[in-house]
């Protein structure tokens, strides 16, 4: 049997796989028949003498290979003369397919989507072979996933927690899932509020630097300086903070120019893969900056973390003279 997982949801693609090495026994023995090829290097002799080694003490054995059907993807700038030579690799594997012995589970795994036209994925579909596309939520999605996980944990969650879980963590699923088992054993048994998240979720880095931001662009100095010394009080360090900064006005920069193109927050939410809370602070923040002080202070940035990464300037003291020439008029 075949199975292609693909898409940007590792957590979820990870279950599946967790889900199938169960069904082949124990943990001792699941681990035993299951091996793992590295589809980047792989060859069609090494996928061939793996697929037709025996299980042992099972029915069935899992042959997982990583990043192989990417090679095939079809490109647009391929010439037409390309387009009509088939890959030996990719005609040998088509070819192969076929011959798997019934005691091998074979899974493809691509961390990114494949597109429909990609010969590989054709083939497995051809040969009934069962195809799912995992796609990171966001929005909505990423809230509804997170109160279903907690219902899966044995707890409950307000509406206001979710979202704002959401907004802390973000589409990383594995974090996620650390952290709500976290707040639903602390919640014991009561629901999940907000309060909890704020006390609990310790990576709640981006929202709180988006306080600063707000304040950089209000040019409120003294409100920005205060800010920025409480996050390294809180044991932010300086160069992660400016990774952080860095990354915000970058997305400052996106969210203005899909913002000026009419998009809504939901639209710029969904392009972004940002939740709606932080797309609509966001878009507000846009909002207080021209293109070009948005450019400017861009600049300023990179030349505050060159001095940083230089020992040009001590990590606080560079923070500060940033936040004094961010707030200048």
């Amino acid at each position: 049997m075949f199975y292609v997982l693909h898409g940007d949801d590792d957590y979820s693609i990870h279950q599946a796989i967790e889900a199938m090495k169960a069904r082949l026994g124990e943990p001792a023995t699941a681990d035993l028949n299951t091996t793992v090829l590295d589809g980047r290097s792989l060859s069609l002799d090494e996928l061939r003498m793996t697929c037709a080694t025996m299980p042992f003490l099972a029915d069935k054995r899992l042959v997982i290979v990583e990043g192989l059907m990417t090679r095939f993807e079809p490109h647009a700038a391929a010439t037409a003369a390309n387009k009509s030579r088939q890959d030996p690799l990719e005609a040998g594997l088509c070819a192969y397919l076929p011959q798997v012995p019934e005691s091998t589970l074979l899974v493809f795994v691509e961390s990114a989507t494949l597109s429909e036209r990609n010969p590989l994925l054709k083939q497995v579909s051809a040969l009934g072979g069962k195809s799912k596309e995992y796609a990171s939520p966001s929005g909505a999605e990423l809230t509804a996933w997170i109160q279903k996980r907690v219902q899966a944990a044995g707890g409950s969650i307000s509406p206001r927690a979710a979202e704002t879980l959401a907004a802390f963590v973000g589409g990383n699923l594995h974090q996620l899932a650390q952290e709500i088992n976290k707040l639903v054993s602390y919640a014991g048994g009561k629901m999940i509020q907000d309060g909890d998240v704020h006390l609990l979720v310790a990576d709640a880095r981006e929202v709180k630097v988006w306080t600063l931001t707000d304040a950089l662009a209000a040019r409120q100095r003294d409100r920005a300086i205060g800010v920025l010394h409480q996050l390294i009080a809180d044991g932010e360090q300086p160069p992660v903070l400016m990774a952080v900064i860095t990354r915000q006005f970058r997305s400052l920069l996106q969210i203005k120019e899909l913002a000026d193109d009419g998009l809504s927050t939901e639209d710029i939410a969904g392009r972004l893969k940002i939740h709606p809370y932080v797309a609509q602070k966001a878009t507000a923040t846009a909002r207080s900056f021209s293109y070009e002080r948005l450019e400017g202070a861009y600049r300023h940035l990179l030349d505050t973390d060159l001095a940083i990464k230089t020992g040009s300037l001590e990590p606080d003291l560079a923070l500060d003279l940033l936040v004094v020439d961010l707030t200048g008029a």
